[in-house]
């Protein structure tokens, strides 16, 4: 059997400690312009979580619950759900190589299917206060 590699000083890290979690996305909006004219709801879920991923023509909202969803997203495999909430993988190919399980609207997956960015990744866009110059009116 072979031992993993190790340099002096380092230790190396436990499998369990390198899985991001679902609780690791931001919620809240973002712009997916490959999602323009496309409506639903998907929950994802998996081993660490859930999120709902509600999609109205251009806008994704991520938030830990929701409204009912048309579509529902399943994954035991550690890791999985955030690399599909950040368009890491497929979901399509996902669901083809048994990944994933899916229950309900297949062609709300289909239209989400690599439209996907990195959502989570970065916080949500914040929105700009406006403000009023001095003297301006």
């Amino acid at each position: 059997m072979l031992e993993p590699a190790t340099v002096e000083g380092i230790e190396p890290m436990a499998e369990q400690e390198t899985v991001e979690t679902i609780a690791q996305v931001p919620c809240g909006d973002y712009a997916v312009p490959a999602l323009a004219g496309v409506r639903g709801a998907i929950m994802f879920e998996g081993a660490q979580g859930h999120i709902h991923m509600r999609i109205d023509d251009g806008k994704v909202t991520l938030s830990p619950s929701g409204a009912p969803v048309d579509l529902s997203l399943r994954t035991s495999e550690p890791g999985a759900l955030l690399r599909m909430v950040r368009g890491e993988i497929n979901v399509v190919t996902a669901l083809l190589r048994g990944q994933i399980e899916a229950q309900g609207d297949l062609m709300l997956l289909i239209k989400v299917a690599g439209a996907l960015p990195k959502v989570g990744l970065r916080p949500p866009p914040r929105p700009t206060p406006t403000t009023t110059q001095p003297g301006a009116e």
